[in-house]
């Protein structure tokens, strides 16, 4: 039975009940759907798995049968031909910490984040998050994990083109990556007000927020 290409709503309640039916007909069945599928599409009794490889998550995987937990989410991540597999929460509460100069800020792989995984890899690192709403976790420097993209914070500014402006003609970087999570803009639009004309390498702009608060993070990437 082929569940074809998804372009609807209803054709997703139809595709979950064809999962349905399949798994009382098989004793163990994976269904392989897209990386972005909702919550919502993820069907009760199936458990599912977010599969990445090299920073991108390429696809989910459901999973109903023996040996699967429903309602379980876990990760498996691929970093340079070694696979890492983390076991998710479905409701995990992670506390919130403070940036500053001099900590280092954590990208997480987005299969963990889609798995609701981030508590074993904030607790190696010793990390907390940014913002209650956002997948950033911040920690003390010098703590590393192949399942994160870390950046040591240089200076925090609000997030106002001249107070960044300000900061980056202090830096005097060459080259500017730009990167954002939880506000409204765009980072190719926002560099088009920069002025990048600096000699000292590149660096890593990254507009976010920070308990509630908009802010930007000029950093080093590290890792």
């Amino acid at each position: 039975m082929g569940l074809g290409l998804i372009r609807s709503h209803e054709q997703e309640i139809g595709a979950r009940a064809q999962v349905l039916l399949l798994h009382l007909s098989v004793p163990l069945l994976c269904v392989k759907v897209a990386p972005g599928i909702a919550d919502s599409a993820i069907p009760g009794r199936a458990e599912v798995e977010f599969v990445s490889h090299q920073g991108t998550c390429k696809e989910a995987v459901l999973w109903c049968g023996a040996g699967n937990a429903p309602g379980r989410r876990r990760a498996s991540v691929c970093i340079e031909q070694h696979w890492h597999a983390i076991d998710g929460q479905a409701s995990e509460q992670l506390s919130v910490t403070t940036a500053a100069p001099g900590r280092w800020l954590h990208e997480p792989d987005p299969a963990l984040i889609r798995a609701h995984a981030l508590g074993p890899v904030a607790a190696e690192l010793s990390a907390g998050l940014l913002d209650a709403t956002l997948a950033y976790l911040v920690g003390p420097p010098g703590r590393r994990s192949p399942l994160v993209s870390s950046f040591e914070i240089l200076v925090q500014t609000p997030l106002r083109r001249e107070a960044i402006q300000a900061a980056l003609d202090e830096l005097g970087w060459s080259q500017l990556e730009i990167k954002k999570r939880g506000v409204d803009l765009e980072p190719e639009e926002f560099r088009k007000k920069l002025r990048i004309r600096g000699r000292n390498g590149p660096g890593t702009l990254v507009l976010t927020r920070a308990h509630g608060r908009h802010t930007g993070l000029l950093c080093r990437r590290v890792l």
